[in-house]
């Protein structure tokens, strides 16, 4: 299980920007510097496109980058479809037929098509949409499982379908929903509160007997023992806690001398009741 989490972690994550193919509805932010400065915010439209524009003498606002926002729509750019790579080329060509000396920058601020990565992950939400990559991949993309991560049972849930469990080298869809869920440690028997308790690294048999309340009274833990995700037992002395497993605390019949003090007061009543009506 260490090697496989290693293994998130390591994973070069792919250059968003780069690879995203750009959707209908996706927010561009267009900054052009050089001879002129002057930015500003464009929706790609209906019909797959936007617009190179150029400043007007009357700015209308500053972005808090510093740059003037201003408009004045000169010719329109088919951007939909195409890489942020590909779409700046597009761009630039038609904004250089309008400024000189210039640069062309363009960054998507808003994405239409989403993938969202949720539960027990370092990132969770929601990342854009990138051809032919896996579950793996995105969950290194949102910065690896936590520890308490249960990768084993990685569910998907798609655009009006069920949620479902996958394997980690399933291809992603726009609009999946991708779900590492918290993995768990069951305490039951003789405990003040028998539950499933969220799965940490770091705790031992003691510490989840200890969020179950303690063992009650008659709990007696030298005799309990752990049940594997396998369904073996191992006694509790030997056994490390794992994600899935139940800590199954003993209950005993006779405790201590209690036990035997409160059946001989009894058996004692019992006598003296039966004397009592026999004379």
């Amino acid at each position: 299980m260490l090697l496989l989490f290693l293994a998130f972690i390591s994973i070069d994550r792919p250059c968003i920007t780069d690879e995203y193919i750009l959707q209908v509805g996706d927010k561009i932010l267009v900054s052009v510097s050089g001879s002129i400065n002057f930015a500003y915010e464009q929706t790609i439209t209906p019909q797959g496109n936007i617009f190179v524009q150029s400043p007007i003498p009357e700015e209308i606002g500053t972005l808090e980058s510093g740059f003037p926002l201003s408009q004045g729509v000169l010719e329109s750019v088919h951007i939909a479809g195409f890489t942020i790579k590909d779409a700046l080329s597009l761009t630039e060509k038609v904004a250089n037929k309008y400024f000189k000396n210039i640069e062309v920058s363009l960054t998507v601020i808003e994405f239409t098509d989403l993938v969202y990565v949720t539960g027990a992950v370092s990132t969770p939400t929601g990342y854009p949409f990138l051809p032919q990559r896996t579950v793996r991949e995105y969950i290194g993309i949102a910065g690896g499982p936590l520890p308490e991560g249960n990768i084993e049972e990685v569910k998907v849930k798609k655009l009006d379908g069920p949620e479902i469990k996958v394997a980690l080298n399933t291809t992603v869809e726009r609009g999946d929903v991708i779900t590492i869920p918290r993995a768990y440690v069951y305490v039951r028997g003789a405990v003040e509160i028998p539950g499933a308790f969220p799965y940490n690294p770091d705790f031992g048999a003691a510490e989840y007997i200890g969020m179950a309340g303690g063992p009650t009274e008659r709990g007696l833990v030298s005799k309990s023992y752990v049940i594997k995700k396998d369904g073996t037992k191992v006694s509790l002395k030997r056994a490390k806690i794992e994600k899935g497993n139940t800590i199954v605390i003993k209950e005993v019949f006779l405790k201590w001398w209690q036990d035997y003090l409160t059946i001989a007061s009894a058996v004692t009543t019992v006598i003296i009741a039966w004397l009592t009506i026999t004379k």
